[in-house]
């Protein structure tokens, strides 16, 4: 960030400040909802500022991926890549930036 101020006196009085600030992602990941249309909690999506990008992966309880996606504003609607509707149940997740230095896991319960 620059600031530049001057006097208005034809640049006789002039100066510069800068600073350098790290924007950094923050992720609110929740852990249940609802996709069953009636428009309240119906997407499971973490809230972050769009910053990063991030690869983020489902998969059912026997280990197989039902879904992937890949972008700033992750969101999973319960259906599979395939378009599937997935059935109630609990679901693991891998959420990993695509730069390798966030990663997290954990549960979603999807409850229709």
């Amino acid at each position: 960030i620059y600031l530049i101020v001057d006097n208005g006196a034809a640049g006789q009085c002039v100066d510069t400040a800068f600073k350098t600030i790290q924007v950094t992602d923050s992720i609110n990941i929740p852990n249940v909802f609802t996709p069953n249309g009636d428009g309240v909690n119906d997407i499971f999506q973490f809230k972050t500022n769009g910053v990063t990008t991030y690869k983020f992966d489902v998969y059912n309880r026997w280990g197989a991926i039902v879904y992937k996606f890949s972008g700033k504003r992750i969101y999973w609607d319960g259906r599979s890549s395939a378009g599937v509707q997935m059935e109630s149940g609990t679901y693991f997740y891998v959420l990993t930036s695509d730069d390798g230095s966030y990663s997290k896991h954990g549960f979603v319960f999807l409850v229709h």
